[in-house]
């Protein structure tokens, strides 16, 4: 997934706004997403991004 970090909730998983979905040769837009804490392996920041 790609998109803007939102926050991180008090159980630690990682909330995303206007997210993208890379799958193979496949993007969808999927909006506001929630990962779960046991999914995140590695997440980064982009410098360009930062507000």
């Amino acid at each position: 997934f790609e998109g803007y970090f939102t926050c991180i909730d008090d159980q630690a998983n990682l909330i995303i706004s206007e997210a993208m979905e890379y799958s193979k040769d496949i993007s969808r837009q999927v909006g506001l997403i929630m990962i779960p804490k046991k999914f995140i392996q590695k997440f980064e920041l982009s410098e360009d991004d930062y507000i």
